[in-house]
């Protein structure tokens, strides 16, 4: 028994073979239109990294122990998802101390005590990665480091910034800009 072909040459010539080759194009754009709608609604972004200075490796990379800061996931801001990254530090990395002026005792005394670190004044100086060492040595390290790119979830990273951030108390001599 001779099989029969499936479609005969002229069967799928000029304007049907058009109509199903439109047919399979809107089929792939009515598939994967949704899920791409759905991976960018879904998608996870971060640009910065808050945590503490674990380790400094030599002269281009930190080891930081902290969180991804995404803006638009707070949910995702908890404890369970602390994660160690190498942060790289390159020629363009700007490093940045930020004094945050915790209140004099007599303002202290009007609040019971309380204070609000964001609400806080702040001073700002650029510092050097010798510097940033030397805080590191002695127990300063809390940093939010920035990346222009997303780093959500990267283990490896291109700082653009780092803003190294301790309080300063009243009296502390803060180096001028």
């Amino acid at each position: 028994m001779l099989k029969q072909p499936l479609f005969k040459s002229d069967q799928l010539s000029g304007r049907r073979w058009l109509n199903l080759t439109l047919l399979v194009v809107v089929l792939i754009l009515v598939v994967s239109i949704p899920l791409y709608v759905l991976y960018i609604k879904n998608k996870i972004e971060a640009h910065a990294f808050v945590g503490s200075i674990q380790n400094i490796k030599d002269s281009k990379t930190i080891i930081v122990e902290g969180l991804f800061d995404t803006k638009d996931r707070p949910d995702l801001f908890i404890p369970n998802n602390i994660r160690n990254v190498e942060v790289q530090i390159t020629s363009k990395t700007r490093i940045i101390k930020v004094y945050i002026l915790i209140p004099i005792k007599e303002e202290l005394d009007k609040t019971g005590g309380v204070f609000y670190p964001e609400k806080l004044p702040k001073e700002e100086r650029p510092i050097t990665l010798e510097i940033l060492k030397n805080e590191f040595q002695y127990g300063r390290g809390e940093v939010m480091i920035t990346a222009s790119s997303n780093i959500f979830n990267k283990l490896k990273f291109k700082a653009e910034e780092i803003r190294l951030h301790v309080f300063s108390y009243p009296g502390d001599d803060i180096p001028s800009k």
